[in-house]
């Protein structure tokens, strides 16, 4: 069985409390090598720093999300001290979010920047959380010349993944891409290639469609990588293996095998 990893999980959140131990031992069941627990906020960062020390196979990310800045200035010293202490693999989730716009444009942009820049001062890769924001995503990445990272359940169109691909970032899908009315991501994932693609769940969110409808979980990563190889017309053996060494070397994360 091919190894893969889930480079974008929230293993942390509540709807794993019953049974996450079992969880883990699926995705290593259908060949997850390792998980990327992404921090949400200040709170969410530490305990995916906590779960690392703790599940071999979690590797932690600490980002302020977009949808949680009301205390972003109380939460930023303690949030690059916790960044800086080491422990993590990438910081983020951070970006913009024009959807639910929880926060003013100019406050996300500020944090969004903060956080690119930290990321480069201790030399680790960023995960980008854009959504309904691409036209000012592109441009604050262009600005801050840092393209270390990966924009995370990528949800623009071809155009705009060619381009991140361009300026030297990583694009990542998860479950939503094998969704029947998923055609302009489908195009988006052509633009993409093997050499800058990652593999998420997201979970517990965007179930793959043979799923859909249930929890996500780490375990379903196959699912989505059997669908983007057909989609792609590469085996999934190949598509399992470059997704895999391309999370390792953007992370830094070790062969667990």
């Amino acid at each position: 069985m091919p190894h893969l990893i889930d480079s974008h999980a929230h293993t942390n959140f509540d709807r794993f409390d019953t049974d996450r131990d079992e969880m883990y031992a699926r995705a290593r069941a259908a060949g997850v090598q390792a998980i990327v627990e992404v921090g949400v906020g200040l709170e969410g960062s530490r305990a995916a720093v906590a779960r690392a020390r703790t599940e071999p196979m979690v590797f932690a990310a600490a980002g302020l999300h977009p949808t949680g800045l009301d205390t972003f200035e109380d939460d930023w010293a303690p949030f690059e001290e916790l960044v800086r202490a080491g422990g993590i693999v990438a910081v983020g989730e951070c970006g913009l979010d024009y959807y639910w716009m929880k926060a003013e444009k100019g406050v996300q942009d500020d944090a969004f920047r903060r956080q690119i820049r930290l990321a480069r001062e201790v030399s680790l890769p960023f995960i980008v959380h854009c959504r309904d924001a691409e036209g000012d995503t592109l441009p604050i990445l262009r600005d801050e010349g840092y393209c270390h990272g990966v924009v995370h359940c990528f949800g623009g169109d071809a155009t705009q993944a060619a381009t991140l691909v361009e300026m030297g970032m990583h694009v990542s899908f998860c479950g939503n891409v094998t969704y029947k009315k998923s055609d302009g991501l489908r195009e988006a994932a052509r633009a993409v290639p093997l050499s800058r693609l990652l593999l998420e769940t997201d979970s517990p969110f965007q179930a793959p469609q043979k799923r859909r409808g249930k929890r996500n979980e780490p375990a379903f990563v196959e699912h989505t990588g059997r669908f983007l190889a057909e989609l792609l017309d590469v085996s999934f053996d190949e598509l399992a293996t470059q997704t895999t060494a391309n999370s390792r070397a953007l992370f830094g994360l070790p062969d667990l095998i």
